[in-house]
This record gives C-alpha cells, sequence and structure tokens, in this order.
C-alpha cells in the first residue's frame, strides 16, 4: 500500500499506510525514533509523538507501539495482535497490563482475585 499524507488540525500531519479510528497504520517514523532519548527529543517530535499509539502490520501480525515514556529512548509495544481490528482496539484502549493495573488500583474485585491467582495466595 503506499504511503499518504494525514493532516490533522493542530498543524501536524504524518506519513502512514492509513489512519484508521485516529489511529496511524505503519507510520513513517522519524530518524532514531527508537534509538534517541525521549529527554533529548525537541518539543516539535513529542507533539507529535509523544503519547500516540500506533499500528506495524509486518507479515501476519499486527502490532501496537506507543511513545509513552516507558522506555527512556523508544516506543514500546502494547501487543501483538491476529487482526487488525484487535490491535485498534489496543491502540484506543491501551495495552491489557496497563488496564489491569487500572483495574487494581479502582478496586476491581475480579481484578484482585486474578492477581492473587498470579501470586498464588
Amino acid at each position: 500500500m503506499p504511503k499518504q499524507i494525514f493532516n490533522f488540525d493542530d498543524d501536524t500531519s504524518y506519513i502512514a499506510d492509513d489512519f484508521i479510528n485516529g489511529c496511524l497504520i505503519n507510520p513513517l517514523l522519524p530518524d532514531g525514533f527508537n534509538t534517541v532519548a525521549i529527554s533529548k527529543r525537541d518539543q516539535e517530535h513529542l507533539k507529535h509523538w509523544y503519547g500516540l499509539s500506533f499500528v506495524i502490520h509486518d507479515e501476519h501480525v499486527y502490532s501496537v507501539h506507543c511513545l509513552d515514556g516507558k522506555a527512556w529512548d523508544r516506543s514500546i509495544c502494547w501487543g501483538v495482535f491476529r487482526t487488525l481490528d484487535d490491535a485498534l482496539n489496543c491502540a484506543q484502549d491501551g495495552p491489557s497490563w496497563r488496564n489491569r493495573f487500572r483495574d487494581l488500583a479502582q478496586g476491581n474485585e475480579t481484578a484482585w482475585q486474578g492477581f492473587r491467582g498470579l501470586l498464588h495466595i
């Protein structure tokens, strides 16, 4: 699929294969995207990329990534999925591990039971 330019109301633009439900698919990432410390990136770069989840389609899987500060120098993978729909759900809702911790923090009893089961308590 040829890359397209997607322009947004905040004067940002991105190059990607597609833009579906607020998510870039196979975006063209800037040089050093996964090697430059977040603290060394300029504000314009952070305006474009910090907190923006995106999907990479590689052969038969879709992986969701985000420059969210969990790693000091790169985006992290939020999950790998067999379908684009599942990947888009993750991109919108966040990674399942983050959602589990949120549920724990909010006192969700089902989440606590699952967590206790992992710890065997």
